[in-house]
């Protein structure tokens, strides 16, 4: 299992809270497996947003359940599974983290899982209420080769 890097900037960041930054993640992960788009925006706060790496930016919840229950969940190839590996997760402050990493797409084909599509990507967490949501995901272009 990846170790991502927990950056605190000296700040005393609880326990909990590095590790539900993390849970974010693993519940995208989960959550686009089973295609719940509800429980995919659920992730999000209220004025969260998601912009491709072609531009294509999906502003507010209701607006990113909407776009993933239309028009990606029921358009994927059967097998395609998501994958996020966090590599490092810098807090600005006790409710603001940056997380940055990969964002893998897999598929399995002939017994085998087979990369259908990779970027990296950039995500910021906020902290409210009590509860961590996503703000913003922003995927990168990759350089080939």
């Amino acid at each position: 299992m990846f170790q991502a890097e927990m950056v605190t900037n000296g700040m005393s960041i609880p326990e909990e809270d590095r590790q539900s930054v993390l849970q974010l993640a693993a519940d995208l992960d989960t959550t686009w497996d089973s295609r719940d788009a509800r429980g995919f925006a659920a992730l999000f706060d209220d004025n969260g947003d998601f912009r491709f790496q072609d531009g294509l930016w999906i502003q507010g919840k209701d607006a990113i359940e909407r776009f993933w229950g239309k028009e990606v969940f029921p358009n994927l190839p059967e097998g395609v599974r998501h994958i996020s590996i966090t590599k490092r997760v810098r807090f600005v402050s006790d409710n603001v983290a940056i997380g940055d990493g990969t964002l893998r797409l897999v598929r399995s084909m002939e017994g085998q899982e087979k990369v259908y599509l990779e970027t990296e990507g950039t995500v910021l967490a906020v902290k409210k209420e009590g509860h961590w949501r996503i703000s913003a995901i922003r995927l990168t272009v990759l350089s080939p080769g």
